[in-house]
């Protein structure tokens, strides 16, 4: 199973989401007297931005209730940030993609040519992963090895996670020993059970024992150098399509999957045009995540705008 490092010929880059003629245009709609909420209301990016972001200002939007300085004055704050600097995630972050070039082209792009990426909290996703750790007790559960152990003349470098006073943290360690099994990985692209781990570590070292067999098995997922394929990865463009079907096929967790399932189909709806008003679907995977979930997060749901176009010289 080897790893490449390659160059790619593209880059990404954070920018502002609105040009600075929108910082014009709004700001004066909302300095008007009375407030002009006809204008601020069209315009449903905003709007959405605003819903993400700070449901309080976004109510006093929708019920034409901006009567005083300061909610006035918080709302041309947060136009302003959209216009001048990248918005961070969960609000909406300005992503822009372009390619290397041989001149550069930085021009920003309105926000209804940009495509929607849409995620879930990371939260809801670390709770489905330890659902899986707890009751995922199934010998044809599928493991993976950990991609993020570096192999390296006969040795395991990772970084081993650890929780110190209420903090995450990260120590590098190296393991001697444990990597003799990383070829039975090499080619297993979907996994390896624990019963066929048995039988490919029974003929690559046919003078082990089947009992140290199994305690190397319980090795290796201790020390967390291969994890259950009902992982989520952060990177690919499925990753949560293929969580999901993973955790369809542990019985214990299927009502989780279906959950999925469902939020998968609306999420691929609302990423197809930046013109659809998703505020009603945010809403509604915010519910259906909070009826099965003992999390409650505002913020649900993480939008990035994505524009491309730009060249650039590096």
């Amino acid at each position: 199973m080897p790893y490449k490092l390659n160059a790619l010929d593209f880059f990404v880059l954070r920018t502002p989401l609105f040009p600075l003629s929108s910082a014009v245009e709004l700001g004066h709609a909302l300095r008007k007297i009375p407030i002009d909420y006809i204008t601020i209301r069209a315009n449903q990016i905003l709007m959405e931005a605003l819903w993400l972001g700070n449901r309080r200002l976004y109510q006093y939007i929708i019920e034409g209730t901006v009567d005083k300085y300061a909610a006035a004055h918080a709302i041309e704050r947060y136009i302003l940030r959209m216009c001048y600097r990248s918005t961070p995630f969960g609000i909406f972050a300005g992503i822009s993609v372009g390619d290397i070039e041989s001149e550069s082209s930085l021009i920003l792009e309105p926000p209804h040519l940009s495509r929607r990426h849409v995620t879930i909290d990371v939260d809801y996703i670390g709770e489905a992963e330890k659902l899986v750790a707890d009751s995922d007790p199934n010998p044809q559960s599928r493991y993976s090895w950990n991609s993020t152990y570096l192999m390296d003349l006969g040795y395991s470098h990772y970084l081993a996670e650890q929780i110190v006073e209420s903090t995450k943290v990260y120590k590098l360690n190296v393991l001697h020993g444990e990597n003799k099994y990383y070829s039975l990985w090499a080619s297993a692209e979907a996994g390896i059970s624990f019963s066929e781990f048995t039988k490919l570590a029974k003929v690559k070292f046919p003078k082990m024992a089947n009992h140290d067999i199994v305690e190397d098995w319980h090795c290796l997922v201790r020390k967390k150098l291969i994890e259950p394929c009902a992982r989520y990865h952060t990177t690919g463009e499925s990753r949560f399509e293929r969580f999901s079907q993973a955790l369809n096929a542990i019985d214990s967790l299927k009502d989780v999957a279906e959950v999925y399932r469902t939020l998968i189909t609306d999420i691929k709806r609302i990423n197809t045009d930046i013109r659809y008003d998703a505020v009603n679907d945010y809403a509604s995977i915010e519910e259906r995540l909070a009826a099965h979930s003992a999390l409650r997060h505002e913020n649900a749901v993480h939008v990035s705008l994505v524009k491309s176009s730009r060249k650039m010289v590096l």
